[in-house]
């Protein structure tokens, strides 16, 4: 995690290891990120969201399905094409690297780690090299809609307590105000007012975060809507709806880090809690983090 949280810092703040490339000309679709070398192994750390440009990108929600060797994925549109052009850049870095190989990110950073992940998991030219790779994604929105197996044990994803952003999904959204729409279905108008009321804690906050996060939805408020109608009446419409992986929900008790948690049983609504919004920093990820053992 401490490398996931120094690229929101810039280069300056990684220590004991080897800067080998840095991407800094953030732009849509286009997140900052590091390739790193520390203790024989090799970090490719995606920053989070920290600009316009990537808010825009994670709000670029429409969805594609891509081909990941034999496995057909489908993905958020923003964080794919982000990853796809991430992966671009660092792949000749793995294909020439001999020891570990790890994708990192948190938040904004980690949704494209996921996908990044799996392109470099699923290359014809690193299948020998799969052994030691593996993702490590912390506060992860939903970014594809299924990680087969094997690689879903490579891919770990991190929730501490409450945080929203792992449940930010339109599924998830429409699973908050399902009790709120008849059979017959709703005017456009009333789920706009459900929506609207339920992302009410988000302005209430004053944080450069939930600002952010409000002012994208209420941006995008329109689309949103009609895809919450399209998937109540065609819950094919929308298949991206939660993280994936081998998910570790954490928090500062002191215990054993274990995966206890089954992919779409948990995490399939959107938090609410008055702690979703804090949950999600950085911070509460590396001091819970302290407090588990392998």
């Amino acid at each position: 995690m401490d490398l996931a949280y120094a690229a929101y810092n810039g280069a300056g703040a990684f220590s004991g290891g080897t800067m080998k490339y840095s991407y800094t000309q953030n732009a849509q679709y286009r997140p900052v990120f590091y390739i790193y070398e520390r203790q024989n192994c090799l970090w490719v750390c995606i920053r989070g969201s920290g600009s316009q440009d990537d808010w825009n990108t994670d709000f670029d929600y429409q969805e594609s399905s891509h081909q990941f060797g034999s496995y057909s994925i489908t993905c958020h549109g923003g964080f794919y094409r982000s990853a796809e052009f991430v992966y671009g850049q660092v792949k000749q870095y793995l294909y020439d690297y001999n020891g570990n190989i790890y994708i990192t990110g948190h938040s904004y950073g980690a949704s494209v780690s996921t996908i990044v992940s799996l392109m470099a998991m699923t290359d014809p030219k690193l299948s020998g090299k799969l052994a030691k790779m593996g993702g490590f994604c912390f506060a992860a929105a939903p970014s594809v809609d299924n990680i087969p197996s094997p690689l879903d044990k490579k891919i770990c994803t991190f929730v501490y307590n409450n945080d929203i952003v792992p449940t930010l999904s339109l599924v998830n959204a429409y699973n908050v105000i399902k009790p709120m729409i008849p059979k017959s279905g709703v005017p456009t108008f009333l789920v706009k007012i459900a929506l609207k009321t339920t992302i009410a804690i988000l302005h209430e906050k004053k944080q450069e975060f939930s600002q952010s996060l409000y002012n994208s939805i209420m941006a995008n408020i329109d689309p949103i809507v009609d895809d919450i109608n399209a998937y109540h009446t065609n819950k094919n419409h929308i298949k991206v709806s939660h993280v994936c992986g081998t998910v570790y929900a954490i928090n500062n008790k002191d215990e054993k880090l274990e995966a206890c948690l089954t992919p779409g049983e948990n995490f399939n609504i959107l938090s609410s809690s008055n702690t979703a919004l804090n949950d999600h920093y950085q911070s509460k990820y590396v001091e819970a983090l302290k407090h588990k053992t392998d």
